[in-house]
């Protein structure tokens, strides 16, 4: 799955601070790798997958940090969005997105992995 979880427009004040999510993220997922910001993203990352044998969840934040992609088993980006939207201020909108729907789905407290397999496997 390729998927995204970005900023609303309506919160795009609201940036993630790099330094900090790449802490959050070393904390919740010790062996992560990072790599150095470039001009296509603030910061990159690499987390091993230990049930699945050399696979990782990859994932990038955007240079405007107002977005942060990711790549990998679905249930991993799944779980990834929902990390997400636990370490970021509830106040902030935040929204998932994948490469096959036009539509976006607002990413709540509440929202479970159920709500994005329902979004996921709608046309």
């Amino acid at each position: 799955m390729n998927a995204a979880v970005g900023v609303s427009k309506d919160e795009q004040l609201w940036r993630f601070e790099p330094q900090a999510l790449m802490a959050q993220i070393k904390e919740r997922w010790p062996a992560v790798s990072f790599k150095p910001a470039k001009r296509t993203s603030a910061c990159s990352w690499w987390i091993p997958v230990p049930e699945s044998e050399g696979k990782t969840l990859s994932g990038f934040l955007d240079p405007s940090k107002i977005m942060v992609g990711f790549e990998g088993y679905d249930e991993d980006c799944m779980e990834f969005a929902l990390w997400l939207r636990r370490v970021v201020p509830e106040s902030v909108e935040l929204l998932f997105a994948d490469n096959q729907h036009g539509q976006l789905l607002p990413l709540t407290t509440a929202t479970t992995v159920d709500d994005i397999l329902k979004y996921v496997r709608s046309s």
